[in-house]
């Protein structure tokens, strides 16, 4: 279908360049090119691991990725885990099929991540031909959004698999849509319909498409059928309004959940709140994203994880929310009085921008009760940027018709800003290496975000950096002093600094300030178990059983009290809650298989338990051991051998002086006295006097 374009003749550097790109060789060529350099800018997300944000919900704590039955993925559709999370089923499939291949190996996932990318630059530049016609818009809006810091986001982080994911259906659904609109064949309008749904349930952002559909068709193609369109588009509308209905129903008071039932402790929360803010508040809000967001686009400069909600000082924005907002509406107003008053709608390729720029980037600006836990997000524009993209290609075709006389200056400067992308892309890619490095760069950028320092806390305290982690813990409190999760890691850091006074403090401090605050009643629960006094213990796990039912480390610890006690129905009853409620609780299913060995004399359930365990999570330590002393007392030594050295090779230098004389006795039994001893060394130098008394008799040569 032919559109009308406003052509300046002296646009002869387009007009060649277009002639240039008819070359097939040529122009796959310059394709190859941009997907060779994107590689070389990301290919190294690939070594990247997992960030403490998100990544738990999504991957390593979400239990409906480890089945990739028929079953599993039935559940995933109709009964997923968490359902507060509102979790794209498609999406967590193709996480399920990361975990099937590669379990929790990061690199997989990263690599899906990468090759969504790598295949939405060639889909966004069949789109773009597709639709225009022209190989230079093609060609400009695919580079661009190949290297755009942008991309960072969507590419390097592992949640962030819903945007590249529901982006690759959604280019689709487009490409099949222009061949429908054109030709009107029902099996065509099928395949857009089915690219749809996959796109719409990789990511519910795909609510766009229906609108889109009929902005096109009216707007683009200049249909005239109208009833027919609008009936052609309420399928799309029917899918979109179906699942936002039954997202808002299904939606249940937030769970915390942990597979560990060491100190727990909290490293993803939001101090400002999307609920917080007013209708007007929020308009407020949307105006400063829009211009936000293009300002950073083009200028790409201190971008970061996070940006959080703004604080309300004397329950006022900060000015610059109000400012940016009229500038807002002035863009908007400019923009609409040119459209129909100077006639940009004839202009097809201006047409084309504004319609998908427009379309998707009303999502983002706060005034659609859709939530959110920030402001503004760079991935959010993956999709947005190709409108975005096509206007700025318009604006560089007019300057160079506008100007002939310095189209030389045009073509420099728009290589120079694609220079500048590339390095400020490769400069950010690194910042995704892990947790420790993300929230670095956070607290660097945002400053006055609690949430930053308290989750880079978290990371100190998994290196057993408590008094470092105590400092950036600090800063958060300074920054907002009824931060429960800071306060309940202070506790934590305490714990673990044999200060058991001062994290009480905290931990009470922290469910003074919310009453609902469950971390801090199982903490307090491990704090006063690990003091003896049981009954305190049982009461505060009980009261995070009141908060959440299923609060599956709450009930294994309860088992592990009542086991202490002796009463062992009640503790295999808890302990089989715990797994009911999460069937892939290593921990718990090893300590069911320890109270069959050692209370039930049920060694082949015992057996059976600690294979489940192992099974699920191959690096737990703890379940080797259990079934190492089992297969001993059963004198298959050589099987307890193998099992006690997994547990060594898992814990490396944190094994404990007590598995390394085990094992010494077990290489002792078997006639392997060079290995026993050389394990006794090692449980000697640990201060272990049962091993260095068994070296006496033993290794005396």
């Amino acid at each position: 279908m032919k559109h009308k374009e406003i052509k300046n003749n002296s646009n002869d550097f387009l007009e060649s360049f277009e002639k240039i790109l008819s070359n097939k060789l040529f122009l796959r060529s310059i394709l190859a090119g941009i997907i060779l350099l994107t590689f070389a800018i990301f290919y190294q997300v690939a070594n990247f691991d997992f960030i403490n944000y998100d990544d738990d919900v999504y991957v390593y704590a979400n239990n409906d990725i480890r089945d990739f039955s028929l079953n599993g993925i039935k559940k995933i559709i109709l009964n997923p885990a968490n359902p507060e999370h509102i979790k794209p089923p498609l999406t967590i499939i193709s996480l399920a099929i990361n975990y099937y291949f590669g379990a929790l190996n990061p690199k997989g996932y990263h690599t899906l991540n990468l090759f969504f990318h790598l295949a939405n630059i060639l889909l966004v530049f069949a789109v773009m031909r597709k639709f225009t016609k022209q190989l230079s818009l093609a060609l400009f809006v695919a580079a661009f959004f190949a290297i755009h810091p942008f991309a960072v986001e969507a590419v390097s982080w592992v949640s962030a698999r819903k945007e590249v994911q529901y982006t690759f259906f959604y280019l689709i659904a487009l490409y099949f849509l222009s061949d429908y609109l054109n030709h009107r064949k029902f099996w065509q309008y099928l395949l857009v319909f089915c690219a749809f749904v996959l796109s719409f349930y990789s990511k519910f952002a795909a609510i766009t498409f229906p609108i889109l559909f009929l902005a096109l068709s009216f707007l683009w193609f200049k249909r005239k059928d109208y009833f027919r369109t609008i009936m052609e588009s309420l399928p799309f509308f029917f899918v979109s309004l179906y699942a936002y209905l039954e997202s808002i129903f299904t939606r249940s008071q937030e769970v915390v959940q942990s597979a560990s039932i060491t100190v727990q402790s909290e490293v993803v929360s939001t101090i400002t709140s999307y609920e917080s803010f007013s209708l007007l508040e929020k308009a407020f809000l949307g105006g400063y994203t829009f211009l936000q967001y293009i300002i950073k686009y083009i200028i790409p400069l201190n971008l970061r994880l996070i940006y959080p909600y703004p604080l309300k000082p004397n329950n006022l924005l900060p000015p610059e929310y109000y400012i940016f907002t009229i500038i807002s509406l002035l863009i908007i107003g400019l923009t609409a009085y040119f459209y129909f008053k100077h006639k940009w709608h004839n202009n097809s390729i201006l047409n084309l921008g504004l319609i998908f720029f427009f379309i998707h980037i009303s999502l983002l600006l706060h005034i659609l009760p859709i939530g959110g836990r920030v402001v503004m997000a760079e991935r959010y524009l993956y999709l947005p940027q190709i409108g975005l993209l096509i206007i700025l290609f318009y604006s560089l075709k007019y300057l160079l018709g506008k100007f002939p006389k310095h189209q030389k200056t045009w073509r420099n400067l728009t290589l120079a800003f694609f220079a500048f992308y590339v390095v400020q892309t490769i400069a950010r890619v690194p910042v995704w290496q892990d947790s420790k490095t993300m929230f670095t760069d956070l607290t660097q950028k945002e400053p006055e975000c609690p949430l930053g320092f308290n989750n880079l806390a978290y990371e100190y305290m998994a290196e057993n950096r408590f008094q470092e982690a105590l400092h950036f813990l600090d800063i958060a409190i300074k920054l907002d002093p009824n931060y429960t999760d800071a306060l309940g890691n202070i506790g934590n850091c305490f714990v673990q600094l044999k200060q058991p006074v001062q994290a009480e403090v905290y931990f009470t401090k922290a469910i003074d300030i919310d009453k609902d605050f469950l971390l801090g009643y199982y903490n307090l629960g491990l704090l006063n178990f690990s003091k003896g006094e049981t009954e305190k213990a049982i009461e505060f796990y009980k009261k995070t059983l009141e908060l959440e039912p299923g609060y599956f480390v709450s009930l294994n610890n309860l088992g592990s009290i009542y086991e202490e006690l002796g009463e062992t129905e009640k503790a295999l009853n808890y302990y089989n809650l715990a797994i009911q409620h999460n069937p892939y609780f290593s921990m718990a299913i090893t300590n069911r298989g320890f109270l069959y060995l050692s209370a039930l004399n049920d060694e082949e359930m015992a057996m059976k338990n600690f294979d489940e365990a192992i099974k699920i999570d191959p690096a737990y330590a703890d379940a080797y051991i259990n079934r190492a002393y089992l297969k001993v007392s059963q004198e298959n030594l050589y099987g307890g051998i193998a099992d006690f050295t997994m547990a060594v090779n898992i814990l490396q230098n944190n094994t404990s002086s007590q598995l390394m004389l085990d094992r010494a006795k077990a290489f002792y039994m078997t006639n392997q006295a060079p290995k026993a001893c050389s394990d006794l060394n090692v449980a000697v130098s640990k201060g272990n006097l049962e091993a260095k008394q068994l070296q006496e008799q033993i290794c005396r040569n």
